[in-house]
């Protein structure tokens, strides 16, 4: 008996090891879906690598985000990864309800972006530091579903930012671990 106890204390203790160290525990509920760790440091590095691709595409130099002297700016990409994370998992909670056929839509949308240019996954790599496949679900899906449902709206004389902020007053969002809130709109 005692044997099979350690046993399962063991596993159990193993597993939890894996979890917290593989990022598989959530940082943001939405609607009590979770956003993992995982997911999370892969969108804040894409926005880190964004950031800089910008400030060198204006003639500045890289920032090291590592730097104690940017930690500001972390921060300020920290909150905006996160945001756009929260309002990504309402945009594709809703949009089945805005939009008929929405994911269909949105994988088309998608699709024809990827046909329509043959240099996607270096794009990709170099100003996002993505794989291909990565680079489809933190840039391109996203993008697709803000402008499938945009464009349903619009059609129903409805402007986008409005609805988008009302859905995010609806809906439940909880942040942990990040030293930060969501105030409604943003995190913050």
């Amino acid at each position: 008996m005692k044997k099979i106890l350690i046993s399962i204390i063991a596993v159990v203790f193993v597993a939890a090891l894996v979890v917290f160290f593989g990022g598989f525990y959530p940082v943001v509920t939405v609607d009590g879906v979770f956003v993992t760790r995982r997911v999370f440091v892969t969108a804040q590095k894409a926005g880190e690598n964004f950031a800089n691709a910008e400030f060198q595409k204006a003639g500045m130099h890289p920032v090291d985000f590592a730097s104690s002297d940017n930690a500001t700016l972390l921060r300020d990409i920290r909150k905006g990864v996160t945001t756009f994370l929260i309002e990504d998992r309402i945009l594709e909670e809703k949009g089945t309800s805005v939009v008929e056929g929405f994911d269909s839509k949105v994988r088309g949308r998608v699709d024809e972006v990827l046909k329509n240019n043959s240099n996607s996954g270096q794009i990709a790599q170099q100003v996002y530091g993505l794989s291909l496949e990565d680079f489809r679900t933190f840039v391109l899906e996203p993008q697709a579903r803000r402008d499938v449902i945009a464009e349903a709206l619009k059609a129903n004389n409805q402007d986008f930012f409005n609805w988008l902020s009302e859905q995010k007053k609806k809906t439940s969002v909880r942040i942990f671990f990040m030293g930060f809130g969501w105030d409604g709109e943003k995190a913050n």
